[in-house]
């Protein structure tokens, strides 16, 4: 038995990622299908494996999304933000979705702020995005694997209640946004 290595590795995962996507989808087509990755050095095997499938008549760009995760200072991410999005267009042709999105390494007095300045950035750029809010014990650290989390992206505490005012901020930023998607889809009389 042949034991791939090497790229041709990463590229036979590649290739069976967007196979299993595209079984799951065959399975179950009323459903978007989502691949997330935490290194942007992977969307060249991806391409390769999109195309692949495409080469068969088959179009992922009606149910596969991409997704990417984003840590940081508001403006610093959002030339990534748009770096990405531009290479997930022209590279994969598939919608992109910001799957983890945080402020981090920000003084926590702004925490709310940051986290919707983020929002305001990805949504013109992604069909929606997740804030980062994992809490629990040994918390995993995005931005270091070798630290522990303890309050740094929670939202809530063991009881459920907020923490800060981070949880309504983001609440009323998406009323604020439907509200304005209803004032627009709204019949006129």
């Amino acid at each position: 038995e042949k034991v791939v290595k090497g790229r041709d590795a990463w590229q036979a995962g590649a290739d069976f990622l967007i196979e299993l996507a595209d079984a799951g989808h065959q399975a179950d087509p009323n459903h978007l299908v989502f691949t997330k990755e935490p290194r942007d050095w992977y969307l060249p095997l991806l391409e390769q494996a999109l195309n692949k499938l495409r080469a068969r008549g088959q179009e992922p760009n009606t149910y596969f999304v991409y997704g990417g995760n984003f840590y940081g200072n508001p403006e610093e991410i959002g030339p990534a933000m748009v770096a990405l999005k531009t290479t997930v267009d022209q590279k994969l042709g598939v919608a992109l979705c910001i799957t983890e999105y945080g402020p981090y390494g920000l003084d926590r007095e702004g925490r709310s702020k940051y986290y919707v300045q983020i929002w305001r950035k990805l949504t013109p750029l992604s069909i929606g995005g997740s804030a980062y809010v994992y809490t629990g014990p040994n918390n995993p650290n995005p931005a270091n694997r070798d630290a522990v989390l303890e309050t740094e992206f929670r939202m809530v505490n063991y009881d459920g209640l907020p923490v800060d005012d981070t949880l309504a901020a983001l609440a009323a930023q998406f009323k604020a946004e439907r509200d304005a998607l209803q004032a627009i889809q709204k019949p006129k009389p």
